[in-house]
């Protein structure tokens, strides 16, 4: 899921209640955030852009002429000067700017969490899926981005062979502190019921079932989508993982898996979510989900291997 499509559903949704110019609250999150999110996508894609560039070049042209890789490595080397400079207009300040608007340390006090919560909950907005995954994806979007550029900010320093700063404690603070915000200000306030717009009854089964989900050696489960044709299918996403957890584009597949419906139950039985944090230890990807329905009560044991 990406941060644009994210965006662009926001001010959709925005131009429908056209409330962007009436409510300064939102309008000035939105303003304190848009900033600091363009200057972190922007380095993070282009120190990315001119990495790759240099590897490349360096397999490539070590047996020709090395101007190409001065010049690209020059560059590189710009960049991270500009990546680690110390001022008011500087990479770090974008980022720590992001973070105060995402837990509300702001003029209004206002998250931008809560500012996408309220937006996308509207009554007159119709979205697929739960409002608490909506706003979720929007928190796991916005912290990978945070993730990503700290570890620019990390690669740069060492690049030019500056000190080295202990940049994980710091993200790691942040990014439990917008945790925190999500699961103490926000979630509380959201509906975990399952809503589309297109929504197609399924039939569902009293029996129990059993529902292996695996990628294959060296692949990582990356995406689920529930799909009812003429019968409901789990389609799942598998991809090999690169650096940095980018995903291999040409690795990616699709599984179909048949019989979902015997993993739900049926209409007349009562319907009761539970939602639950599964945390592993840094460095491990999703590699098995086991589905289990036993007695009308669907439970899942998720397995995660080093990466």
């Amino acid at each position: 899921l990406q941060i644009e499509d994210l965006s662009k559903q926001l001010q959709e949704i925005s131009d429908k209640l056209d409330i962007i110019n009436v409510n300064v609250l939102i309008n000035s999150t939105l303003t304190e955030i848009t900033p600091a999110y363009q200057r972190i996508k922007y380095v993070n894609e282009k120190f990315e852009e001119l990495t790759f560039a240099t590897e490349t070049s360096s397999k490539v042209k070590k047996d020709g002429s090395p101007a190409d890789i001065l010049d690209e490595l020059t560059e590189l080397t710009e960049l991270a000067k500009s990546v680690t400079k110390n001022d008011v207009d500087g990479f770090e300040f974008y980022l720590n700017t992001f973070h105060d608007v995402m837990v509300g340390n702001n003029l209004f006090g206002r998250s931008a969490l809560k500012t996408a919560s309220e937006l996308i909950t509207k009554e007159n907005v119709k979205t697929s899926g739960s409002e608490v995954g909506n706003v979720y994806n929007f928190l796991i979007v916005l912290t990978a981005l945070q993730a990503k550029a700290f570890l620019t900010l990390t690669t740069c320093r060492k690049l030019l062979g500056l000190a080295d700063i202990d940049y994980t404690s710091i993200m790691n603070e942040h990014l439990n502190k917008e945790k925190e915000e999500f699961r103490v200000n926000i979630l509380p306030t959201l509906s975990n019921t399952f809503s589309n717009p297109n929504y197609a009854k399924v039939k569902g089964s009293d029996e129990d079932a059993k529902m292996i989900v695996e990628a294959k050696p060296g692949h990582a489960l990356i995406g689920f989508e529930i799909s009812n044709d003429s019968i409901t299918v789990l389609k799942v996403y598998e991809a090999k993982l690169k650096q940095n957890y980018q995903v291999d584009k040409d690795s990616l597949s699709e599984v179909i898996y048949g019989d979902m419906d015997k993993l739900l139950c049926p209409d007349q039985s009562e319907q009761i979510y539970y939602t639950n944090n599964i945390v592993f230890p840094n460095e491990y990807v999703i590699t098995k989900i086991d589905f289990t329905k036993k007695m009308k009560t669907l439970r899942y044991e998720v397995t995660a291997n080093f990466y």
